[in-house]
């Protein structure tokens, strides 16, 4: 049998140009318009392919020749119904994750993710679908003390501040997410309490903090029965030493309760 001479450069591009044709296309989609894989033919494609890897060369011709290309709401709605109640593997879980270990999204790549994100808003349902699903969860404390490293000197712009100010403005609170967090707080452990007055000590709140803080409270009252649990919560508690108040302290509660006074007798008539 003779043996076939390699094709030209020529005639690899004429064939490249004639697959890529839309009268080639559209013919190959209708021919297998319907067909399915055997379960057999499934399993031979997936040993074939497992261990490959394209090159960085294939992988730079297949993101340029994806750029700009927007899937139609029919391939996407298509795609999402197929994935529908599918679960990956706890063994596929852990190959995705270690192959994102180390990697990080590039300025640009968080810029667009930025971008993208403006002006979107979540839906009451799709908010409670990422609530239902996140009950119940703990993350480890390995995990726990990445996030707290990653996060130590970190502070929050003014804009950041004031748009989450903002945004909770008006909102009122949720009593399930009031005593969650009371009860994280009285499960904090004495190294956890310890580690949080070490942060605290020396930090000295600006006049401008406290003014907001008491703008803040100003008009507000506990309920009788949030006082009843405050007061519940430090029975057989052991005041903890405090240095002197200042004059200037003494002074401020002193006109405080004188203010307080006047405004019960004013209410009393």
């Amino acid at each position: 049998m003779l043996a076939r001479p390699p094709f030209t450069a020529e005639h690899r591009a004429n064939i490249g140009a004639s697959a890529r044709s839309p009268e080639r296309r559209a013919k190959t989609v209708a021919a297998l318009t319907g067909r399915t894989h055997s379960p057999e033919t499934r399993e031979k494609i997936s040993a074939a392919h497992t261990g490959k890897r394209a090159s960085p060369e294939t992988r730079e011709k297949m993101r340029a020749a994806l750029t700009g290309k927007r899937q139609s709401p029919q391939v996407i709605e298509k795609r999402r119904a197929a994935n529908l109640g599918k679960r990956r593997s706890p063994e596929a879980c852990a190959r995705i994750s270690a192959s994102k270990i180390g990697m990080r999204h590039s300025p640009e790549a968080i810029e667009k993710m930025r971008v993208a994100s403006l002006g979107r808003v979540v839906s009451p349902e799709v908010r409670e679908k990422i609530r239902a699903g996140h009950l119940g969860k703990r993350l480890p404390p390995e995990q726990r003390a990445k996030i707290g490293a990653a996060n130590l000197g970190k502070r929050r712009s003014p804009a950041v501040i004031e748009a989450m100010r903002a945004r909770m403005a008006g909102q009122p609170s949720n009593p399930k997410a009031i005593e969650a967090m009371r009860a994280a707080n009285l499960a904090r452990s004495p190294e956890m309490i310890e580690k949080l007055r070490a942060a605290h000590l020396g930090r000295v709140i600006s006049p401008e903090t406290r003014e907001k803080i008491s703008a803040a409270h100003t008009g507000k009252r506990a309920s009788p029965e949030t006082r009843e649990k405050m007061r519940a919560a430090k029975l057989g508690k052991p005041r903890a030493p405090r240095a002197p108040w200042s004059p200037e302290t003494i002074e401020k509660m002193r006109a405080s309760a004188l203010a307080r006074h006047a405004r019960r007798r004013a209410d009393a008539g």
